[in-house]
């Protein structure tokens, strides 16, 4: 954006010395100054409201963008348990079996202990048939059970396509990864299971 602070207005050789000088200079050149000054602020103030900054979060509300940025180093945001000793969490815990909701956008990565068949509610996801944007996360389900489990997932107002059947099956020792995304605000869902690890 183009500053629109005009300084020229300013008469910087005003008052001219040793000779006597209009006092309507004078107000011309304060009420210049004062005319700059609040631009100045109110460009300033929007820049402190919407700016990128360093020191906290940045929420471009799905409307501004980063482009032909080379990233380097970046880290995915994690919530769920994290350590399979039950001690250690992020941010609380995804769900502990039965019923368990996921909104896009609050992490990355989910990790979810379940210890009975669970259905997972899907919702949140960026984008419209008419504004195209991708949502995507993955998802550990690990047992917390010495039991066969099963695990489906469900979506308001959606479709869900898959590549296995739901409620899916499995073990108590399988953990699973599951990539879920969806590219219209969750008009269909997609979810697939990425790999069973016991």
């Amino acid at each position: 954006m183009t500053s629109q602070i005009n300084y020229t207005n300013i008469d910087t050789s005003y008052p001219v010395a040793g000779q006597d000088n209009d006092s309507q200079g004078f107000r011309d050149n304060f009420s210049a100054i004062q005319l700059a000054l609040t631009t100045a602020s109110s460009e300033i103030t929007n820049l402190q409201l919407t700016a990128a900054t360093v020191t906290g979060i940045n929420d471009f509300q799905q409307i501004g963008q980063i482009k032909n940025a080379v990233m380097l180093a970046n880290v995915k945001t994690v919530l769920g348990n994290t350590g399979y000793d039950n001690n250690t969490t992020v941010d609380g815990n995804v769900g502990n079996g039965g019923a368990v909701s996921i909104v896009f956008g609050t992490a990355d990565y989910y990790i979810s202990k379940i210890t009975t068949s669970t259905v997972y509610t899907l919702s949140g996801f960026p984008g419209s048939d008419q504004l195209p944007s991708l949502g995507k996360y993955r998802l550990e389900i690990w047992p917390d059970s010495t039991a066969t489990y099963t695990v489906s997932f469900t979506a308001s107002n959606a479709t869900i396509y898959s590549d296995v059947d739901f409620p899916y099956t499995s073990t108590s020792i399988a953990h699973q990864m599951w990539d879920i995304w969806s590219w219209n605000g969750g008009g269909q869902v997609y979810v697939s299971l990425v790999t069973v690890m016991s």
